[in-house]
């Protein structure tokens, strides 16, 4: 059932690494991510691939958190004409509020 939770709450996943890499825990941002997702989504685009077909797996990215239906909205087509999937990720990063964007607490213990 790991694989439905992730799904439905992909941040979650931040916190596989306690239990496998010695304790330590994996500090990345939701905001990290999405700057990681622009240079993937890019690739995407310049193969021609279909954006929304990698980015609808991060639809709950914001699960639980203040932003989570803006995330939904934006990143579901369709999307304003002209724009990319970079361009989709960079208004989000203006937009979404900035303490969801920064958290990067373990989900499970608070």
């Amino acid at each position: 059932m790991l694989g439905r939770v992730a799904y439905d709450n992909p941040y979650l996943l931040t916190e596989i690494d306690e239990l496998f890499e010695n304790g330590d825990v994996n500090n990345i941002s939701r905001k990290e991510v999405i700057e990681g997702l622009i240079t993937y989504i890019e690739k995407i685009e310049n193969n021609g691939g279909n954006v929304y077909e990698a980015l609808r797996h991060t639809l709950g990215l914001f699960y639980g958190v203040a932003g989570s239906k803006e995330w939904r909205r934006l990143i579901t087509p369709p999307w304003k004409k002209g724009y990319s999937g970079k361009d989709i990720l960079e208004e989000a990063l203006r937009i979404l509020p900035k303490e969801s964007l920064a958290e990067s607490e373990l989900i499970m213990n608070s």
